[in-house]
């Protein structure tokens, strides 16, 4: 199982990067005083930066399977889109409203985003 320290929304401190399932490349979404963890593994890190970067916001839909961020930039029409399955995330709470979404990588926060569930 996954460990997490946090203080507040600030993830300290994880095992998540040492996983098996972060070594295959999958991201995990874990969350804590109501914001959104991103943790990218290294194996996709450089791809997935290059992706979000310019991203304005991040828009969150559940489906029955798990959920798909949308991060959204300049061309709203065209969002970066990451799916996500149920195992992949400590919460599954369709409660909808504004929130954050912050983006980990091994050594730290690179991006936080504004972000909704819709």
């Amino acid at each position: 199982m996954y460990e997490f320290t946090n203080t507040g929304a600030i993830l300290q401190l994880t095992n998540y990067f040492d996983s098996d399932a972060a070594e295959r490349g999958e991201c995990y979404l874990t969350w804590n005083d109501g914001v959104g963890r991103l943790l990218v593994p290294s194996a996709i890190q450089d791809d997935l930066m290059r992706e979000i970067r310019a991203t304005q916001k991040v828009e969150i839909k559940y489906t029955d399977g798990g959920l798909q961020l949308f991060f959204v930039d300049e061309n709203p029409n065209l969002p970066y889109m990451l799916q996500i399955a149920k195992e992949q995330t400590d919460r599954y709470d369709i409660t909808k409203g504004k929130t954050k979404i912050a983006v980990y990588v091994p050594f730290g926060m690179k991006y936080e985003f504004d972000g909704e569930v819709l």
